[in-house]
């Protein structure tokens, strides 16, 4: 059965939780990896400081960080949301769809969710837009006033994405007043190619 390279990442995460510290051996053949994948995937998770690295005598040895103790939620909750209501999604999506055609002007596009690689290596599944003229990964933020914290955790993810792809990230809002406090969440200076904010108009979901 195929694994997609971010569930690799939440079982080393999840292996390395219940120890202090924890060998490249031993997590080489927990996941059970070839050296070369091991290394990249390890590589990838010291740079986003999910793990530790450090050698004593001979050995590395890896630990697990605050911030790579909630890696593992804040995927699932994301992987959650992109699975379930799929029915619901495809209706919402043509009402989306058509909002986004008038606001950016273009006659035709569509939004798929998609499974992207990385640069590192590393598969993201993310929602795409694509049309004659651009292509986004996509992320709507349904809030109205405040930001809650299950779409600040899809920001970052959708960041993290589009840091590791290279492709810009389209966000579309419901409400004008959570624009500035979107911007502020992202740093366009730290990898993110391209960042673009709409406000869409007169839409509503279910």
């Amino acid at each position: 059965m195929h694994r997609s390279k971010l569930e690799v990442v939440v079982k080393i995460l999840e292996y390395v939780a219940k120890r202090d510290k924890t060998s490249k051996t031993h997590i080489l053949y927990y996941a059970n990896l070839n050296t070369t994948s091991l290394e990249g995937i390890l590589g990838w998770m010291t740079n986003r400081n999910l793990l530790i690295s450090f050698k004593e005598g001979r050995r590395i040895y890896y630990s697990i960080t605050p911030q790579g103790l909630q890696y593992p939620d804040k995927l699932r909750d994301i992987f959650r949301m992109m699975s379930s209501n799929s029915d619901q999604f495809q209706d919402n999506y043509s009402i989306l769809e058509s909002s986004l055609r008038n606001e950016l002007g273009v006659h035709n596009c569509r939004i798929v969710n998609k499974s992207i690689k990385g640069h590192s290596g590393l598969e993201y599944s993310h929602q795409v837009f694509e049309s004659p003229l651009y292509k986004y990964l996509f992320l709507l933020i349904e809030d109205s006033k405040n930001l809650s914290l299950y779409s600040i955790r899809n920001i970052g993810y959708s960041i993290i994405t589009a840091k590791d792809t290279g492709l810009p990230l389209l966000i579309a809002l419901e409400d004008k007043k959570l624009v500035e406090r979107v911007t502020s969440l992202i740093n366009t200076d730290n990898g993110v190619l391209e960042v673009k904010i709409i406000v869409l108009r007169n839409v509503g979901f279910i």
